[in-house]
């Protein structure tokens, strides 16, 4: 998911809308591959994004279809894209969300929390949802700052209490981030600190949101 630094012009945001619907009707859809991993979980490759500028990302699609994958049957990013489409850079959390509902098990919602409660928001999410993956947690959508000017949609699987890490499922593998780096990225902090240049975040983004199941 990629929000663009600076200001755009309404003019050219609609034109990058028209590109990218456009792109998404004639992007190619080679098959897509499926890592199943030693936890049980699985993690899709993200496909590319043919858009102007990765407008799209496609980061939204792929952590539903891991999601999906892990909970209900194997269901490729490509098989979602079509259904996901909004005006927006990226795909907007409450169409996340609203997916989830009508196609995944269980109730989702998206929420915000704070950087204080971040590790116990992440405990209560991953082992309170009523449907598990194979690893026994209830896995959820997590929006970070990826790099220095984009945000990104990952799926996070389980915590690591003993060692205080966030495990992710991303693009075929699995990471630990250690939680203070995690936190950092989920808190968007090199945009706010200055480090990195300042995100135009309009369109209801919020730091330390994810999208988890109603206990």
């Amino acid at each position: 998911m990629r929000y663009n630094v600076g200001g755009l012009s309404s003019a050219l945001q609609c034109c990058l809308c028209l590109l990218a619907f456009a792109a998404r009707a004639s992007a190619a859809t080679t098959p897509l591959e499926m890592s199943e991993l030693p936890d049980g979980t699985v993690s899709w490759e993200q496909p590319s994004d043919p858009a102007f500028g990765g407008y799209n990302g496609r980061c939204g699609e792929t952590a539903i279809a891991n999601i999906i994958s892990m909970l209900l049957r194997d269901t490729s990013p490509h098989e979602i894209i079509s259904q996901t489409s909004d005006l927006t850079p990226g795909t907007r959390p409450r169409t996340i969300e609203a997916f989830l509902q009508e196609n995944a098990p269980g109730e989702w919602q998206t929420k915000h929390t704070a950087r204080q409660w971040g590790r116990a928001w992440l405990v209560h999410a991953l082992n309170k949802g009523a449907f598990k993956a194979a690893n026994g947690k209830s896995p959820i959508v997590v929006l970070v700052l990826a790099t220095a000017s984009a945000l990104h949609w990952t799926t996070v699987v389980d915590f690591d209490e003993d060692t205080d890490e966030v495990i992710v499922n991303e693009d075929k593998t699995q990471q630990r981030y250690d939680l203070a780096t995690f936190l950092d990225h989920w808190g968007f902090v090199q945009a706010r600190d200055g480090s990195a240049p300042r995100l135009v975040v309009n369109l209801c983004c919020y730091a330390y949101t994810f999208i988890g199941q109603v206990p």
